[in-house]
């Protein structure tokens, strides 16, 4: 009997110390997996972005604020998907392999998304406009800045104009003489003080408003009962562009696209805005964003300093900011 109990006593012992070995397997187990899985098997997402930003992880659901490009982040290896996000800017998806103790690459460009802000007043002076006059020294015709109290020439016309209608205003005008059966028209670089002399054509004879671009290679504009913007290109050809709109609706933007509104409805109690933009270059149109807080016409379009422009509605003056 005494066997027995020896007997049983011993086998007790080692289910105890199996059971003891089997929970400190499970310890060593559980610490290797905790350091494996949150020190080890890990490697560094470097993030390239305009600060600040947020990635977020949605697969993983974590979320790491970025205050400074390259943002450094540690992750598990393998493949992982995140979002980029940026207050004003669209959120870009992306994944990337993160290499075991390795650091990982990325670079996202964030796009802005057109939106408007308020301003106090347009900012700056309105770029000069000028006028024709008769050189009394020369007796020859003349082209001065209007606010130019000494009306020093910038460039002169020996032969005199008749009826001479001069459209755009800043570094680069166009001056066309419609009382001239040739209807000549001039390009000015008042920069410069040079012109050139290019093909008329009936679109440019019935001329009533128009821009040329900063780079001064378009020159966009409005002809008399055609309710289609027109524009001269960089080799002096006249095409019609394909937006409804008048040149008053219509500017440049400080890169050279043209942007343009009208009204978001045909119906007239519908409030609201469109602004769409092309591009000279490609020829391709876009539309930019619809705005129904905006409830009259926007007027006195002008170009930021970046891409974008300033506007005014009624007694409110706005930034239509492009990125």
């Amino acid at each position: 009997m005494a066997d027995l109990d020896y007997i049983d006593e011993r086998m007790q012992r080692r289910r105890q110390i199996a059971f003891g070995i089997l929970i400190g397997l499970i310890i060593v187990f559980s610490v290797v997996y905790y350091f494996w899985g949150n020190l080890i098997n890990r490697g560094s997402l470097l993030v390239y972005a305009e600060p600040p930003f947020t990635v977020e992880f949605y697969e993983l659901k974590q979320t790491s604020n970025c205050d400074k490009s390259p943002c450094k982040i540690s992750q598990k290896m393998g493949n992982q998907g995140f979002v980029v996000i940026k207050d004003g800017h669209e959120s870009v998806f992306s994944s990337a392999y993160i290499k075991l103790w390795g650091a990982t690459e990325v670079k996202i460009e964030l796009k802005g998304v057109p939106h408007l802000a308020k301003v106090d007043t347009l900012p700056g002076a309105l770029p000069s406009s000028y006028s024709l006059i008769i050189d009394d020294k020369n007796n020859m015709q003349k082209l001065v800045r209007k606010d130019d109290k000494e009306a020093q020439a910038i460039v002169y016309f020996p032969k005199q104009l008749k009826e001479p209608e001069v459209y755009g205003v800043g570094n680069l005008i166009l001056i066309i003489d419609k009382g001239s059966e040739s209807l000549p028209v001039y390009k000015v670089n008042v920069s410069t003080g040079k012109k050139q002399l290019i093909e008329s054509t009936e679109q440019l004879k019935n001329m009533i408003g128009g821009r040329y671009s900063n780079d001064g290679k378009y020159f966009v504009f409005s002809a008399l009962r055609q309710p289609n913007l027109w524009m001269i290109d960089d080799q002096n050809e006249i095409k019609e562009l394909d937006v409804q709109a008048n040149i008053q609706d219509a500017a440049w933007t400080a890169d050279n696209q043209l942007v343009m509104t009208t009204r978001s409805s045909t119906d007239p109690n519908v409030p609201g805005y469109d602004f769409s933009e092309y591009n000279p270059l490609s020829g391709a149109y876009k539309a930019i964003a619809s705005f129904p807080e905006l409830t009259i016409k926007p007027t006195n379009l002008t170009p930021l300093p970046e891409k974008g422009i300033y506007f005014q509605s009624g007694e409110s003056f706005y930034q239509l900011i492009l990125e």
